[in-house]
């Protein structure tokens, strides 16, 4: 896990989401979709640079059960709390950058036990359900099987979709 630097210069992506209101990224999990080369992994280190959220980059740390807890439970909390509660309380959400790469990296068999042992992880702890604890960023296929498996693992978690469209003209320029 690591703290990203702020990308220079930084165009802020448009941001699709389900309604305007400010209120429904109040979720536990939020799954930004996108497709290739939009720019998730520039928009993952803007996050954790804005936020002083981690980035676990899946395209580079190969990843299995118990994975989200081990690199957690490793993690110095700025605070020097504990990290596994602070990030059960929503205040140190990990940004999980590459789904798609990490299906490569870590074999489909490796990033569905990593997906089951991390919902087990949320469900282990409901105290709070309004914060985001866990962003997810990949393409729209990895996504949706990354929330099929929580979903089936951890039923009821609160979530959110929102997609990365491309740049307009002026934007890409």
């Amino acid at each position: 896990l690591f703290i990203g630097e702020a990308p220079k210069p930084f165009v802020a992506p448009i941001l699709d989401i389900e309604e305007n209101d400010p209120s429904v990224l109040e979720k536990e999990l939020i799954f930004i979709e996108a497709s290739a080369a939009v720019g998730k992994s520039t928009l993952a280190r803007q996050l954790s640079a804005t936020l002083k959220a981690p980035i676990l980059d899946l395209a580079k740390v190969a990843v299995s059960g118990g994975s989200l807890r081990t690199l957690l439970a490793d993690l110095e909390a700025a605070d020097k709390s504990d990290p596994l509660a602070a990030f059960h309380e929503g205040r140190i959400p990990v940004i999980v950058d590459a789904l798609d790469e990490g299906r490569l990296l870590s074999s489909e068999t490796g990033i569905e036990q990593f997906l089951i042992s991390t919902a087990e992880l949320l469900r282990s702890n409901r105290t709070v359900t309004s914060r985001p604890k866990l962003i997810f960023l990949g393409r729209f296929e990895s996504t949706e099987l990354a929330r099929q498996q929580i979903e089936l693992n951890a039923p009821g978690m609160t979530h959110i979709t929102a997609n990365v469209e491309f740049f307009d003209k002026e934007g890409a320029e």
